[in-house]
């Protein structure tokens, strides 16, 4: 606010800013806000990922190999948009989460991830990084990937297969009338249907006195 009592001259003094906007991907934190910055300055953003988690990369404002550096240096010369990613450990055995062990006190006595990732902690002959992929509980002996019916329609026009089955997976079914020769695959990516799926197809070859059914995860 200014009074004119007399001539004057007001001259304005400008300074260009640039708009900063760090953020963080999902399992970390940047430790930077959103805010104007002077131009030509230098401003360090560093990344901190959760616990099980590591840094990986930045995408947005950034190219070359300074996408991999971790705190980052970014140069004002424009406004900046920078966000952090993050992706989970995991065992160099199996490819299991450390996360997903811990969630599950599976490295409890001093066992490595690793270690823990190629025990049965329940007893119900699936390891614990196999129950990872199947989705169900390594703690509970109940819950495991396996075939729980097989039936057989009257005039063995079809047969119908039970299987328990968790959310977010997909299966593919197999069936053999001498193991030791391997497995057939009647049906493919069959998307879950929690908690139990039913499949029913064509009955088994004729002539053969036992068939094998094999339940299957999906890629």
């Amino acid at each position: 606010s200014m009074t004119v009592t007399n001539d004057a001259v007001l001259t304005w003094q400008w300074s260009t800013n640039y708009w900063l906007e760090p953020v963080a991907g999902a399992n970390g934190s940047v430790d930077a806000s959103n805010q104007w910055v002077a131009a030509g300055s230098n401003v360090l953003v560093t990344a901190t990922p959760d616990e099980y988690y590591h840094f990986t990369n930045w995408s947005g404002s950034v190219n070359g190999f300074n996408v991999f550096e971790n705190p980052l240096w970014l140069l004002m010369n424009g406004p900046k948009y920078v966000e952090a990613q993050f992706a989970a450990d995991v065992t160099d055995n199996t490819g299991t989460p450390h996360w997903w062990l811990a969630l599950h006190d599976l490295t409890s006595g001093g066992l490595t991830f690793a270690e823990a990732a190629l025990k049965d902690s329940d007893g119900d002959g699936m390891l614990n990084w196999q129950e990872y992929l199947a989705g169900t509980d390594p703690n509970d002996r109940n819950s495991v990937l396996r075939i729980v019916g097989l039936v057989s329609a009257d005039g063995n026009d079809g047969e119908t297969v039970h299987w328990e089955s968790v959310e977010d997976r997909s299966y593919h079914l197999l069936r053999s009338t001498e193991p030791r020769q391997g497995y057939e695959m009647i049906a493919t990516n069959l998307p879950a249907t929690p908690p139990r799926n039913t499949w029913t197809g064509p009955a088994s070859p004729d002539g053969t006195e036992s068939v094998f059914y094999r339940i299957q995860l999906a890629d």
